[in-house]
Formats: structure tokens, C-alpha cells, sequence
């Protein structure tokens, strides 16, 4: 049997199997490139992490998360906003500058917090059904004070 008898009896089956994650996470910057919104062609960076420690939550060290910013006025303030929420500071006296000092950045710790969000309508706002709903992965930086807190909290109601 070859691979096209193969395919054509093939049945496929969901394998969404990732759990959205929830909770607290240490992540490490592994990059922050340019590329191109295949869905409407718009230029944009995108920042991608790797959980390297859970702080409190469900999820697991190795972890991916990825973040899109649209090369718009909206998606560098969104950029740069989070960048400094998580204390790390970019060149801002030009565009190219400022993706000059994307690369030193690689390897910075950065925590997040993580939650899960499920749309009830689509981009053109027509509600989905809700079997065709699904919970997509959200998370926002947070910076070095809030997470002592957060472990400092954790301690005192330690058993």
C-alpha cells in the first residue's frame, strides 16, 4: 500500500492536545524577527519564549509562547511597552535601530502571566457555535517586582 492508498483512507483525528497554560511562568527570549501575517500580509515582529520555570501554574519547563506585533504605530507601543514591563529597554531613535537592539535581547529572562480566552464571534464579530470554539493562549508581561511579590505571597501561605 502506498502513501496515496494511505491517504485516502485516512481519517483525521483532533491532536489539540496542548493544555492552555494558566499561572505565573519564568520564560526566556529566544526571538524577536521580523516576518509577514500570511492572513492579511501585514508586516509584523514576533516575539517567541520558552518557559524555563513555572512560578505557579499548570504547565511545564520547554513550553513555547509567541507574541505578534503589527509594524504599526499600536503594535510599537504595544512592543515597547511590554519589553520595558519586562525590563528590557530598546534603541528608539529609529525603526531599524530599534530592531538593531532586538538581538542583544536574545537570552533575557522575562515573566509572563498565562491564561486562556475563547472567542464567541469571529473577526467579523458573527457569533460561533460553540462547537466551533476554541480557547486560544493569552499571556502579558509582568516585571520583576510583581513576580517577588507574587513568590513572597506564595510563601506566607506555604503549609
Amino acid at each position: 500500500m502506498g502513501l496515496d492508498d494511505f491517504l485516502k483512507g485516512l481519517k483525521p483525528q483532533s491532536n489539540d492536545e496542548f493544555e492552555v497554560l494558566t499561572g505565573h511562568y519564568q520564560t526566556v527570549l529566544v526571538g524577536l524577527d521580523p516576518e509577514v501575517n500570511q492572513f492579511n500580509q501585514q508586516e509584523q515582529w514576533s516575539l517567541a519564549l520558552q518557559v524555563t520555570q513555572v512560578l505557579d501554574g499548570n504547565g511545564a519547563p520547554g513550553r513555547w509562547l509567541r507574541k505578534r506585533y503589527a509594524k504599526t504605530e499600536k503594535g510599537m507601543r504595544a512592543l515597547v511597552n511590554d519589553l520595558f514591563t519586562a525590563g528590557l529597554r530598546v534603541n528608539m531613535n529609529s525603526t531599524s535601530e530599534m530592531e538593531a537592539s532586538f538581538e542583544p535581547l536574545l537570552q533575557s529572562v522575562m515573566n509572563v502571566r498565562a491564561w486562556g480566552w475563547t472567542p464567541e464571534a469571529d473577526f467579523n464579530g458573527n457569533p460561533l457555535p460553540e462547537a466551533e470554539r476554541v480557547t486560544r493562549q493569552q499571556f502579558a508581561f509582568v516585571s520583576e517586582k510583581r513576580v517577588k511579590k507574587l513568590l513572597e505571597k506564595a510563601k506566607e501561605i506555604s503549609f
